[in-house]
């Protein structure tokens, strides 16, 4: 089957915009390589820069593309049957293709650009040393907290996992937890008493004993 004919039974496709989705942006495709809040930003601002120039390349190839277009038009008249039913239709499908692309990469752009004003508006103005700078800290600090918790874990013979999984809750409920835990060790009749009723509120322990 002739693979342009075959095209039309795909014709919705054409309207679909592929690429990342918003929600791949802001929560995985740069979180995966996450450190700090500005290192975020900074792999934002270097996907939009690589999209930003794949797009001018894109322009570039779409506009040599029509002046192929073009020329093969003018000297259409003049082909056999074998040339017209196969050159200019293969310009064409090129051009239809750089053009798709063209549109799916200044989506992808705008949504770049949308998380970066949404998420970073504050962090435009600083430069790639003082990024830098904050990444070196962040990563001191998170593998001394690493270091800190597998010493805590080791101490109190608790499974790193759920050492890590009380690192990761907020501020108070972290505290309150390891507050409910000191209770615990302390007194482990608690522990029975809690484990009697269906569910214990964090930070109630208090009300049980």
């Amino acid at each position: 089957m002739n693979i342009l004919l075959a095209r039309a039974e795909l014709l919705p496709i054409d309207d679909f915009k592929f690429g990342h989705t918003q929600t791949q942006i802001e929560s995985f495709k740069v979180q995966a390589q996450s450190g700090c809040r500005e290192f975020e930003y900074w792999q934002q601002v270097l996907q939009i820069r690589s999209l930003r120039d794949s797009i001018v390349e894109t322009q570039l190839d779409v506009e040599d593309t029509k002046a192929e277009e073009a020329k093969a038009a003018h000297w259409f008249p003049f082909w056999n049957r074998s040339t017209r039913t196969s050159l200019l239709p293969r310009i064409r499908w090129r051009l239809s293709k750089q053009k798709r692309s063209l549109a799916e990469k200044s989506s992808e752009l705008e949504r770049h650009l949308n998380v970066v004003d949404s998420k970073y508006e504050d962090l435009k103005c600083l430069t790639e040393e003082q990024i830098l700078s904050k990444e070196q800290q962040y990563w001191a600090m998170r593998l001394a907290k690493q270091m800190a918790s597998q010493h805590i874990a080791t101490k109190w013979l608790v499974n790193a996992g759920d050492m890590s999984a009380v690192l990761s809750l907020p501020v108070e409920v972290r505290e309150q937890v390891l507050s409910d835990v000191l209770q615990l060790i302390a007194k482990p009749e608690l522990l029975l008493k809690a484990q009697a009723e269906p569910v214990v509120p964090v930070g109630l322990l208090q009300t049980i004993d």
